[in-house]
């Protein structure tokens, strides 16, 4: 699985590479902006007294534009798209198993990486080297790759961007405009700076603003490991070694010192996961006794504060996993009061700590409340099991069990797969069952034992 993520990135850092050395508007536009500073300097010089003319360049460099070229990447997404439903159809029509779907996957991916992107062979090559050198001193199965998937879900619950709304007119106003007074400024500053090192100044100060200037720590984290493999990429892309020595070393200056920023914003970026992902303490942390004990807040004594979202809900998890019931339902209620985005999750934890033990009816009556109640943006994965148990031995609503298995169906123990299997079979699904019974170990001693028990409901 870690291999395959890898060879995407490679591919997407092909794509990246190719596009910006063939690109021919991202040159057009820096000549334009060369020529319109060029202008200005020409003003300048002429107002300090320095020149007696005043060139204004008016002719604007030709732009050989080429439709494939310039939206390779808008036609490789199109095709990529249709790739996705197509290998879904395919999947579904000959019932293929989730590995071999996703490895059909990565040969199309690559297929279409060699026909769109010139760069993608020498890229993997190098990718397989820095592999092969990885695999020697990390070896697969050491636990390390998964790690790095599994941060990336913890990400995902962490962290909720906020919409994109992009203002053109804002845009220039804000990063364009001031270019001119900005470019004016430094050449009465410095009358021997040139153009270039004006633009390189001006990006350089954009994107420091663009980095420091986030709404919380996920978000400056995300901009800066952004930013940086953009440097990294670009500078690789650009390097020609032509017997320029300083060239060269200043570049594989630039890149280590970015790679340092890199790995020190994915280190951040680790560590505010773990400081405010709901899903990695259910995970990671719920049999961490003395990390438990250490982040508890006495809620006993603290009733009349006020708390945020985050706070409480982290509260009621680590409460949760001590067994602390009195605490436990003073949270949820504070919860239930001035809340209500999680409250699905909410519920799903004061089931396990107060309902588990009620009989069965009970217990489906709880459960279907909770499953009326909108999502929560963390969920406990074992509430969708305990569900399909109490369904499967209460009201035998198969298809029902189906839905509720299938969104966990990566967790499953050898018994929920059977009650699957069962479901299967009950809806004339008979297909899918046999390919999930041949995943089943010791499926008839399993069958007898959940029979023999569903007598007694």
């Amino acid at each position: 699985m870690a291999v395959i993520f890898l060879l995407y990135a490679s591919i997407v850092i092909a794509g990246l590479l190719s596009i910006i050395k063939n690109s021919d508007i991202f040159n057009y536009l820096f000549k334009i902006i060369s020529i319109l500073l060029e202008s200005i300097f020409s003003i300048s010089e002429y107002l300090q007294g320095n020149s007696s003319d005043v060139i204004i360049i008016t002719s604007l460099p030709y732009l050989n534009f080429d439709l494939f070229t310039e939206f390779k990447i808008l036609i490789y997404a199109i095709f990529t798209v249709s790739l996705i439903f197509f290998l879904k159809f395919i999947s579904d029509l000959f019932s293929l198993k989730r590995m071999t779907h996703l490895i059909l996957s990565m040969l199309f991916q690559v297929t279409l990486s060699f026909i769109f992107f010139s760069e993608t062979i020498p890229v993997i090559l190098l990718v397989a080297v820095i592999m092969t050198i990885l695999f020697y001193f990390i070896p697969l199965g050491s636990g390390r790759y998964f790690s790095l998937i599994e941060y990336g879900s913890f990400l995902e619950s962490a962290y909720k961007p906020v919409s994109l709304n992009f203002n053109i007119y804002k845009f220039i106003l804000r990063a364009i405009l001031p270019m001119a007074p900005f470019a004016l400024f430094f050449k009465i500053l410095i009358p021997q700076v040139t153009v270039y090192l004006v633009i390189l100044i001006y990006i350089a100060i954009l994107l420091f603003i663009f980095m420091n200037t986030y709404k919380d720590k996920f978000e400056g984290n995300l901009r800066k490991i952004v930013v940086f493999s953009l440097i990294i990429i670009i500078t690789i892309s650009q390097q020609k070694f032509e017997g320029n020595v300083i060239g060269f070393i200043l570049s594989i200056l630039a890149i280590f010192f970015s790679f340092e920023r890199l790995l020190s914003s994915f280190k951040d970026l680790k560590k505010e996961i773990q400081d405010n992902s709901l899903l990695y303490i259910i995970e990671k942390k719920k049999d961490d006794l003395d990390w438990l004990v250490e982040n508890k807040l006495n809620f006993s004594i603290q009733r009349n504060g006020d708390f945020s979202e985050s706070l409480l809900l982290k509260q009621i998890i680590i409460h949760f996993y001590l067994d602390e019931k009195d605490d436990l339902l003073i949270l949820t209620k504070k919860y239930s009061e001035s809340y209500g985005s999680n409250i699905r999750f909410v519920e799903q934890i004061k089931y396990f700590a107060l309902y588990s033990t009620k009989n069965i009816k009970e217990k489906y009556k709880y459960l279907s409340r909770i499953f009326e109640m909108e999502k929560s943006e963390v969920e406990l994965q074992q509430i969708y099991i305990e569900y399909s148990w109490v369904i499967f031995y209460e009201t035998e609503e198969y298809d029902k069990i189906i839905q509720l298995l299938n969104e966990i169906s990566y967790i499953l123990s050898d018994e929920d797969k059977f009650i699957l299997y069962y479901s299967l079979m009950r809806t004339g699904k008979e297909k899918y069952a046999q390919n999930l019974k041949n995943e089943i170990n010791n499926f008839e001693q399993i069958e007898h034992e959940i029979n023999m028990k569903k007598q007694f409901f």
